[in-house]
């Protein structure tokens, strides 16, 4: 019997996972997008009958996932509906998840009542896993530079990596400074420059930096007594990872959502998704940044 999987939102990511998984037999696809224009592109786009197009949210309904690729500020009551009025087994965020503090605890309660198992869409330990990072014994010193630009919106995959390496996932803000905040290319949702140090309880610090990168989009410095390395992320979307004790080189392909929903959806057991309430704390830790640093309201995708 066919998986039934439901994609809310097509945007260019919500399109991403359906390229994903759009060939993939065992599943029968829903898209709810209430966009009419975007529905007739992909009609035309993809001609398969894999994929039921609908307009609003379905009710009494079962199934195996839910993805939901809507922006962070209408995330919260779609996903809220979505759970309330169906049967589901998993449960798939974009991040940014939700702007609100609030949101996150109550989404919490609802996920364990109704018994759905939630994930995020980050690349932290994509990047744990393929280049082989075992730092979780030592105290580190990591040090992220971002290009102009691209800081707030990468922030939660980067608080996400150090604590998947520490397995500490009560980060302290230690100091934010030269904090600014403009709109991104996305107009309905900022950006920043600045620095922010946190750290975690073994003392192990984290400290990420706005900077004009020529080559990368970021790039990450980690030093402990065992461990001198570097990583960085090309504009081709090539990572690559430099030992500076090894003298070695490691070059892995960024993972792509078009290129890894369907293997990590596929048996979540040993998905690479981040599960809810991990990336919950890091996402409350942000948004407590976002608080301390501007009296507007700032809005991260």
């Amino acid at each position: 019997m066919k998986r039934k999987i439901l994609i809310i939102g097509l945007g260019g990511i919500g399109e991403a996972h359906l390229k994903s998984i759009i060939n993939y037999r065992n599943y029968q696809i829903e898209v709810c997008e209430k966009d009419l224009k975007k529905i007739n592109i992909l009609k035309s786009k993809y001609n398969t009958n894999n994929i039921k197009y609908i307009t609003r949210l379905p009710k009494n309904k079962k199934y195996y996932l839910c993805i939901i690729s809507t922006n962070p500020k209408e995330r919260f009551g779609i996903a809220k509906a979505i759970i309330k009025c169906n049967n589901l087994r998993y449960i798939l965020f974009e991040k940014f998840v939700f702007s609100k503090i609030h949101n996150y605890e109550k989404m919490a309660n609802y996920l364990k009542k109704k018994k759905v198992d939630a994930y995020v869409n980050t690349w932290a330990d994509f990047i744990i896993t393929s280049l082989r990072l075992k730092l979780k014994y030592e105290k580190i010193d990591m040090n992220i530079f971002v290009q102009n630009g691209r800081m707030l919106t990468n922030l939660i995959h980067f608080t996400s990596l150090f604590s998947l390496l520490k397995n500490d996932f009560n980060l302290k803000i230690i100091k934010l400074k030269n904090m600014k905040f403009f709109r991104s290319k996305n107009i309905s949702y900022h950006e920043m420059s600045g620095k922010i140090f946190i750290e975690s309880s073994d003392g192990s610090k984290l400290n990420i930096k706005s900077k004009l990168l020529k080559k990368n989009i970021f790039e990450i410095v980690c030093k402990s007594k065992s461990y001198n390395f570097k990583i960085s992320l090309t504009q081709n979307l090539k990572i690559n990872k430099f030992n500076y004790i090894t003298k070695t080189k490691k070059s892995i392909n960024f993972p792509l959502v078009s290129k890894v929903t369907l293997k990590n959806i596929k048996n979540f057991n040993k998905t690479l998704f981040l599960k809810y309430d991990i990336v919950k704390k890091n996402s409350i830790l942000i948004l407590n940044i976002l608080k301390k640093s501007s009296k507007k309201y700032i809005f991260v995708r």
